[in-house]
């Protein structure tokens, strides 16, 4: 099986310092799935690299860490 990998540029609210932003990089690093994380707290902006087989763009925005409950909230941008 051929790992597909995609990108997504997101746009996070409700980070106001660094330790948001690390928190935010921490919780999607231990995801399955989630290859890679660049996320600036400063602009609100992030690109997640993700397997499409084992997590979808879907599950990454109801990712609990952005949800109801969070301060943290995601819209995607873009996506390849």
């Amino acid at each position: 099986m051929i790992k597909m990998l995609r990108k997504i540029q997101v746009k996070i609210t409700g980070m106001y310092c660094k330790a948001c932003e690390e928190t935010i990089k921490q919780t999607l690093k231990e995801t399955p799935g989630i290859k890679e994380t660049k996320i600036d707290y400063k602009t609100g902006l992030g690109t997640i690299i993700y397997e499409d087989q084992k997590i979808s763009r879907v599950q990454i925005i109801k990712h609990p860490i952005f949800g109801d409950k969070s301060a943290f909230k995601i819209t995607i941008l873009s996506s390849t």
